[in-house]
C-alpha cells in the first residue's frame, strides 16, 4: 500500500468517532450547552460497545448496547446543567474524569488490567465495502472495505443538517439556543429540548466510541479517546455550529493523524515526537483560520 492509500484508508477507519462526536456536540451547543462531557462520552461508548460485543458474540448489539448507554448518560450530564444549575464546565470535566476512573475500576475487577482490555476473540464490525475496487488506487482504501458505521457517518451530517434546518424539532432548538427566556414566554419546553440535545449528544457521541472498539481497533483502552472530545468541541468553533464545515475541520484533523500514522510506519527515520504533533499543529491552523475569518466578518 502506497503512502497515499494508507493515509486515506486510516483517515476513513478513524473520521466516524471525530465527526460523529462532533455532530452530537454540535446539536447539543445549538440548545445553549457546551458539551464538555463529550471525552467521557466517547471513551463510555468505547468500552459498552465492545464489553457488549464480546459477552454477546454481536459487534452490531455492542454498538446499541453503547448508543443508549450514550444517551442516558447525555441527559444525565445535560440535566445536571438545566435542571440542577450545574457549571457547564466543572460538570463537564467532572464527568470526563469520573467515566475514566470508573472504566479504570471496571477493567481491573473485571479483567485484571488497569488500562486496557482485548477480547480473546477479534470484533469487529462486518465489511460493506465494495471489494471489487480493492485494487484500484485512492478508490480502493475510500471504499473497498469500510463498515456500516463508517456509510452511514455522512448520512448522518446530512441528516443533522436536515433537523436542525427543516424540521420543528431542529427550529425550536435553535430558538430556546438563541434565546432561552424568549423561547419559555413562547411556550417552549426549554430544558426537554436541552436534555433531548443531551441524550442525541451522548448517542452520537458513544457511536463513535463504539466504533474506536469494535470498528478500528478491536481493542479498549483508558486511552483511547485521545482528546477526540475536545477535537470535536474546536470543529464545532470553527464551523460556527454548521453542520458540513463543522465536518471539514474534523476531517482536517482525522487526515493529520492518518498522516502522522502512516509516517511513523513508513518513514520511521523522522524523528517521531516531531511527527506526533501534527494533528495538534493542524487545530492550531484551523483555530487561527476561525479566529481570523471571524474578525473580517466583523469589520465587514
Amino acid at each position: 500500500m502506497t503512502l497515499v492509500d494508507g493515509i486515506i484508508a486510516t483517515s476513513v477507519l478513524l473520521a466516524p468517532a471525530i465527526v460523529l462526536t462532533a455532530m452530537g456536540g454540535l446539536l447539543h451547543q445549538r440548545s445553549g450547552v457546551v458539551n464538555i462531557a463529550l471525552e467521557g462520552l466517547i471513551l463510555a461508548g468505547a468500552l459498552v460497545g465492545l464489553v457488549v460485543a464480546d459477552a454477546t458474540g454481536s459487534t452490531l448489539g455492542g454498538v446499541a448496547a453503547a448508543v443508549s448507554v450514550g444517551a442516558v448518560l447525555g441527559w444525565a450530564y445535560s440535566a445536571v446543567i438545566t435542571r440542577l444549575g450545574g457549571n457547564m464546565i466543572i460538570v463537564g470535566l467532572g464527568f470526563n474524569f469520573l467515566v475514566l476512573g470508573a472504566a479504570g475500576l471496571f477493567l481491573v475487577q473485571t479483567f485484571g488490567s488497569r488500562s486496557s482490555f482485548r477480547p480473546s476473540e477479534r470484533l469487529f464490525l462486518p465489511a460493506l465495502g465494495l471489494d471489487f475496487l480493492a485494487g484500484v488506487p485512492v478508490l480502493g482504501p475510500l471504499l473497498a472495505r469500510n463498515d456500516v458505521i463508517v456509510w452511514l457517518t455522512i448520512p448522518i451530517v446530512a441528516l443533522v443538517a436536515f433537523i436542525l434546518d427543516r424540521t420543528t424539532w431542529g427550529l425550536r432548538l435553535r430558538a430556546v439556543g438563541a434565546d432561552p427566556v424568549a423561547s419559555t414566554n413562547l411556550g417552549l419546553n426549554v430544558r426537554g429540548l436541552q436534555d433531548s440535545a443531551g441524550a442525541a449528544a451522548g448517542a452520537l457521541a458513544a457511536l463513535g466510541g463504539a466504533h474506536l472498539a469494535v470498528g478500528a481497533t478491536g481493542l479498549f483502552s483508558t486511552g483511547m479517546s485521545a482528546g477526540r472530545g475536545y477535537i470535536a468541541l474546536t470543529a464545532i468553533y470553527f464551523g460556527r455550529t454548521r453542520p458540513w464545515v463543522t465536518t471539514v475541520a474534523c476531517l482536517v484533523y482525522v487526515v493529520a493523524d492518518a498522516v502522522q500514522g502512516r509516517l511513523q510506519l513508513q518513514l520511521p527515520w523522522i524523528p517521531v515526537r516531531l511527527v506526533q504533533v501534527l494533528p495538534y499543529v493542524a487545530v492550531i491552523v484551523v483555530l487561527i483560520l476561525a479566529q481570523l475569518t471571524s474578525k473580517r466578518r466583523r469589520i465587514a
